[in-house]
């Protein structure tokens, strides 16, 4: 990879395939996606924006700059799942800081498993933005426009 993040070593958490392969592509506002350029834009910027930490991006919520993904180390790809809001300034310093100020650190929050953020995270996320005329949409594959 181009990057300079290294490959990883093994398939993504069972759990994970499991849901896929049953037809999980999104819960809105919640979105899965395959594109591996997209992903490794996400993987690179994190990359950036923290001290080098690994991650493989796999879930995008279309209303922020915000993404869910495993945590990688040493290539290997664990259950254990980070949610994380980047600034996409490519560096770990915000350039609106004055002289002297510190950057606040990232905003993560960590789940033990895939699982656990499906339960935790993105039911919760789901049943927020439910609604009749979003629901017509969404039968009709006319909303939202997230291709991703």
């Amino acid at each position: 990879m181009s990057s300079g993040i290294s490959p990883t070593k093994n398939e993504l958490p069972l759990s994970y395939r499991w849901f896929r392969a049953n037809g999980l592509k999104r819960l809105v506002p919640w979105h899965f996606s395959d594109d591996p350029a997209f992903i490794e834009a996400w993987r690179k910027e994190y990359a950036l924006e923290t001290d080098g930490s690994d991650i493989m991006p796999f879930a995008f919520r279309q209303d922020w700059d915000r993404m869910a993904g495993f945590v990688v180390i040493d290539g290997l790809i664990l259950d254990h799942v980070l949610i994380a809001d980047l600034s996409f300034v490519g560096r770990k310093d915000m350039p609106w800081l004055r002289p002297g100020e510190e950057p606040a650190p990232l905003d993560l929050t960590r789940l033990p498993s895939f699982v656990e953020w499906v339960k935790t995270v993105m039911l919760p996320d789901t049943i927020e933005w439910m609604n009749e005329a979003d629901l017509a949409g969404i039968k009709t594959g006319t909303w939202p426009n997230f291709a991703r």
